[in-house]
C-alpha cells in the first residue's frame, strides 16, 4: 500500500503531534495498519503509526502475505510478512 500525506499533516493532533518527520511531497510505503492509523518508516528512518485521515492511498495493493490479527476484543491489525532470518 502507498499513501500520500494531506495538506493538513501538521496541524497538531489532540496529543500535541504535529508529525514532523513526514513530508508532504513524498510517498510512503505502509508496513501495517489497523482501523485508525497506517505505520510507515518516516523520513528519519523510523517506523512510525500515524493516523489515517491524516493520507491519501495511492495505491491499494496489498501483498497476499500479509497476516491480519484480531485480539480479543475485535480490535485487528493488518500487517507485512515477517523478514525470515531477522
Amino acid at each position: 500500500m502507498l499513501v500520500k500525506p494531506r495538506s493538513n499533516l501538521h496541524d497538531p493532533l489532540p496529543d500535541g503531534r504535529t508529525n514532523p518527520s513526514v513530508g508532504l511531497g513524498n510517498l510512503y510505503v505502509v508496513t501495517s495498519f489497523d482501523s485508525e492509523a497506517f505505520q510507515i518508516v518516516d523520513d528519519d528512518g523510523e517506523p512510525i503509526f500515524v493516523p489515517r485521515f491524516l493520507f491519501d492511498v495511492i495505491d491499494d495493493w496489498i501483498p497476499g502475505d500479509w497476516t491480519r490479527i484480531v485480539d480479543n476484543a475485535g480490535d485487528w491489525v493488518l500487517r507485512c510478512a515477517p523478514i525470515v532470518g531477522a
